[in-house]
């Protein structure tokens, strides 16, 4: 049985309270909340606390999932990595370039797991999604609408918030970084282009002022094109020989599953296989 404990019980961490208890060979034993009222209101067969630090002393926690303002993630994560537990760190990994390099080095000193949640990339559609954009030819152009109407945000913006889902995807996409990033915006709408060698141009719009929820790509290569829309119902969309004369649009099928669930249950198996 894999334990683990939770810091962090806004509406993210709820998400994991529930997909936890749906996964094999795993318990959720620990959580740790600011607030009083949000413990009291939990089941009474978690061990409950209000400060993380309550956690180094219990030697059965196998791993912790934090999932606290993004602010906070740095300072946290370090002092259990530095404690030899395996984490997860919700995104962003911090909300610093800085202080993701003190990580990296800290964790290059240990034998931990570490895992960033970075949910997009455990969605079996986006697995097909990139599947499919080996098959298009070459890639003209890619573009992100990611965003919603909230939840707003006053320790960092929504650069930090919902840039890397389109960050990590594009990486998973291409599996190379750019040569040139840039990016221009507000605390809640940003604009941002990686240019890659041969000509390839990324453009990303996130924001948490869009009216509805959009989290859309868009693959235009030299023979075809997809469209992967997390929203519908049918994610994938392929178009073939777009524009000619024998185009095609078919919806690709894809495993069923919760991104969540996926991600957990990688991390629990990185675990106990020691991988």
């Amino acid at each position: 049985m894999i334990n683990l404990a939770l810091i962090g019980v806004g509406k993210w961490g709820k998400n994991f309270i529930t997909t936890i208890d749906t996964i094999p060979n795993s318990r959720l034993k620990y959580i740790c909340a600011m607030s009083s009222d949000t413990l009291n209101s939990l089941s009474g067969k978690y061990i409950k606390t209000n400060d993380y630090k309550d956690l180094y002393k219990y030697s059965d926690i196998d791993g912790i999932i934090i999932a606290t303002p993004g602010s906070t993630h740095f300072k946290i994560a370090s002092e259990f990595i530095k404690r030899d537990f395996n984490v997860i760190i919700e995104k962003p990994l911090s909300t610093n370039y800085k202080d993701a390099l003190k990580l990296q080095k800290i964790f290059n000193e240990k034998k931990v797991k570490v895992l960033v949640g970075h949910t997009l990339l455990y969605n079996p559609a986006f697995a097909v999604f990139t599947n499919l954009s080996k098959k298009i030819g070459k890639i003209r152009y890619i573009k992100f609408n990611m965003g919603n109407f909230g939840p707003f945000r006053s320790d960092m913006s929504v650069l930090w918030d919902w840039g890397p889902h389109a960050i990590s995807a594009c990486l998973a996409i291409l599996n190379k970084e750019p040569m040139k990033l840039r990016a221009w915006g507000l605390y809640d709408t940003v604009l941002i282009n990686l240019s890659y060698e041969a000509g390839l141009e990324v453009f990303v719009e996130v924001s948490w002022i869009f009216p509805l929820k959009k989290r859309e790509i868009i693959i235009v290569g030299e023979n075809d094109s997809i469209i992967f829309d997390d929203m519908k119902d049918n994610k994938l969309t392929y178009f073939k020989n777009l524009g000619k004369e024998k185009s095609l649009i078919s919806y690709p099928s894809y495993p069923k599953g919760a991104s969540l669930t996926i991600e957990v249950t990688d991390f629990i198996n990185s675990i106990e296989k020691n991988r």
